[in-house]
């Protein structure tokens, strides 16, 4: 007697591949934003790490560092460029040392921002996660001055920072805004992806909020 073979339909095949899709169609957002979450959390730690090396250099040396940052554009996501003053007060000019420069090297672009390894201190941090705001915007071109008594000054007129009107952070406080570009193909629209923010308090520590 001929044993019985048993094989799968055509509707059957059919109904398989349809149930995987639409597994994937589900699962693979959310795999995706995941990942998207953890690279603008991981890149937020390393850009706040810029902030405390700026404070602590400016304790052990007993001199003021300033902060400069650059916001987000075309394939850079942003940069931050420590350098050293000559003196307590907040007082840099054009010949002030580069001691730590990091650079947020977009992935989703187009082009890829070589290393330049000839400035001192330089690291690139290849991201999707982009420095989109910095509030208050005033201090986007002079940036923020870190005193060796552990104050936060405006790096143009060592003054405290003023907050800006309508916010939501103390005066002397200072919000960097990171997001995360999530596009389906390189390059293409502005960061859509959840923001992050780096508060920089008057005297304190700098921390990751929502």
């Amino acid at each position: 007697m001929r044993g019985l073979q048993k094989g799968f339909t055509l509707i059957e095949l059919m109904l398989v591949v349809v149930i995987f899709s639409i597994l994937a169609s589900t699962l693979v957002p959310g795999v995706s934003g995941l990942l998207s979450q953890q690279d603008v959390k991981s890149s937020s730690e390393k850009v706040r790490s810029i902030f405390q090396f700026a404070r602590s250099q400016s304790a052990v040396e007993n001199v003021a560092h300033q902060v400069i940052i650059t916001l987000a554009q075309g394939d850079s996501g942003g940069t931050l460029k420590v350098l050293r003053g000559d003196s307590t007060s907040c007082v840099f000019t054009n010949s002030s040392p580069l001691v730590r420069k990091m650079e947020l090297v977009s992935i989703v672009g187009s082009n890829v921002t070589a290393v330049d390894g000839t400035e001192p201190g330089r690291f690139d941090l290849p991201t999707r996660t982009r420095i989109t705001s910095l509030e208050p915007n005033e201090i986007v071109e002079d940036g923020i001055c870190f005193r060796p008594d552990g104050s936060v000054r405006d790096a143009e007129t060592n003054l405290p920072v003023i907050a800006a009107p309508g916010s939501d952070y103390g005066a002397g406080d200072v919000v960097l805004v990171l997001q995360d570009h999530i596009v389906a193909n390189q390059g293409g629209s502005a960061p859509t992806g959840t923001p992050l923010r780096i508060l920089v308090p008057y005297n304190g520590i700098a921390r990751v909020t929502f």
